[in-house]
């Protein structure tokens, strides 16, 4: 009789390890990955490293937010951190494979047209689960290019001024506008460092393609905070 109690006891204890087991694997929800991005903040044009530099991880709701029911409705922050003195850092989080969460990162305020701007140098994809993503960051202020002007035959304003970087129409740098026939003048444009540049004349005297004029200057910036150059610009020969 004693041995069939320890036999039940060892039987009860079993069950019980196994209960335990099962219940702590099947609290871990089989849709969340744990997943890892790291990389580096600097300007890579100047060579600085941004130290204390805060980037987040933030999800991206899909469906129900334009009238299509396809775009992102909403924007969540998940987890951030900072850079360390050499502008590194990691965040490990738990990635939702519901087909209607991406994530990428997010960093702190840019501006469109004056920046600071920011280039994600390995990719520009969303990242992807269960892996470690490696995300290093171009994070860059504007130089000033500052253009002494001679306008001359300036007969239909007004003439726009803008720059593009070369090749690349990701930035879409503040423009500017001379509304006077001649001018001696001079005009601030935010510019990308360290970049080949297309510096465009623009305008138009009617309605139709024909109509529209276009004079384009190339340069090469240099990593200086203030760039100058000088044109003479007379409309009426483009």
């Amino acid at each position: 009789m004693l041995k069939i109690v320890r036999f039940q006891n060892l039987w009860i204890f079993l069950l019980l390890l196994t209960y335990s087991c099962t219940e702590s694997e099947d609290s871990i929800p089989k849709y969340m990955v744990t997943t890892t991005v790291r990389g580096n903040v600097s300007d890579v044009e100047r060579g600085i490293i941004h130290k204390n530099f805060k980037v987040t991880v933030v999800q991206y709701v899909y469906g129900g937010g334009y009238w299509s029911g396809y775009g992102i409705s909403e924007t969540i922050p998940i987890d951030d951190t900072l850079t360390d003195d050499q502008g590194n850092y990691e965040i490990i989080f738990d990635y939702d494979t519901d087909p209607k969460y991406k994530y990428g990162l997010q960093f702190e305020s840019l501006d469109s047209a004056v920046g600071p701007f920011a280039d994600i140098l390995n990719t520009d994809g969303f990242l992807e689960e269960g892996i470690i993503n490696i995300r290093d960051i171009d994070y860059w202020y504007a130089s000033i290019l500052k253009l002494n002007l001679k306008v001359t035959n300036n007969g239909n304003p007004k003439l726009y001024i803008r720059n593009n970087v070369s090749n690349n129409i990701t930035y879409f740098f503040m423009p500017a506008e001379i509304v006077a026939q001649t001018a001696d003048t001079i005009i601030y444009l935010p510019t990308k460092p360290n970049a080949n540049i297309d510096l465009l004349f623009n305008y138009s005297t009617g309605n139709t393609n024909a109509d529209a004029h276009k004079k384009i200057e190339f340069l090469t910036n240099s990593a200086k905070d203030t760039i100058e150059v000088s044109y003479e610009i007379d409309c009426a020969s483009f």
